[in-house]
C-alpha cells in the first residue's frame, strides 16, 4: 500500500543571516487533504547529514521536561492528490546545553553545519489538524496526543541547491 504522504525532494539556499532554508516537497496520494507538521521538534547534524524530526516522539531517557506543554506545531495542508513545500531554516550554528558540574552552571557545545548534503526527515501528518483536548488527571496527556495524532512519513534523501 502507498504511502499517503511521500517526501519527494528536498532543496537548500543559503541565508546571509546565518542559516540555511530547507525546502522540502511533499506528495498527498489521497483523496483528502492531509495537515503536515511544519515545526522541527529535533534537530541534529553529522558528517553532511541533517537529521529534521517534525514529529513527537518518546523523549531521550536523559531529558527532564520543564513543562509537559509543547507548543502547538505549525501545520502546512496539502490538498488532495497534490503536492506542497514545507521550509524549514536551520541555523548555521548547532548549539547545545549540556548539564555541568552542580554549582558550576551547564556547557554549551557549538556544532557547525558546513553543508548539508543528505536529509533524514520524519513528518508527522493527519487527514485533520492537530487541536489539544484537555484530559483531566493526565500530566503527559498532551505530549501522549501529540505522538498519537496521525501517522508519521520517513525519509532519506540528497539535498541539492536550490535554483
Amino acid at each position: 500500500m502507498p504511502e499517503a504522504l511521500r517526501i519527494v525532494q528536498a532543496t537548500i539556499r543559503e541565508e546571509t543571516a546565518g542559516r540555511f532554508v530547507v525546502a522540502i516537497e511533499l506528495a498527498n496520494a489521497t483523496d483528502s487533504h492531509l495537515h503536515a507538521w511544519a515545526t522541527p521538534r529535533i534537530l541534529t547534524y553529522r558528517d553532511g547529514t541533517l537529521t529534521l524530526r517534525l514529529a513527537e516522539t518518546e523523549p531521550p531517557e536523559n531529558i527532564t521536561f520543564i513543562s509537559a506543554h509543547s507548543r502547538v506545531p505549525r501545520q502546512i495542508v496539502i490538498p488532495a492528490r497534490a503536492n506542497a513545500t514545507l521550509t524549514v531554516e536551520v541555523p548555521k550554528v548547532l548549539r547545545t546545553i549540556e548539564a555541568g558540574t552542580p554549582g558550576l552552571g551547564n556547557t554549551v557545545q557549538e556544532q557547525a553545519i558546513d553543508f548539508i548534503a543528505n536529509l533524514e526527515v520524519e513528518i508527522a501528518y493527519a487527514d485533520t489538524p492537530f487541536q489539544p483536548y484537555r484530559e483531566q488527571d493526565q500530566e503527559d496527556s498532551y505530549l501522549r496526543q501529540l505522538r498519537d495524532h496521525g501517522e508519521t512519513a520517513r525519509a532519506t534523501i540528497p539535498v541539492t541547491p536550490a535554483p
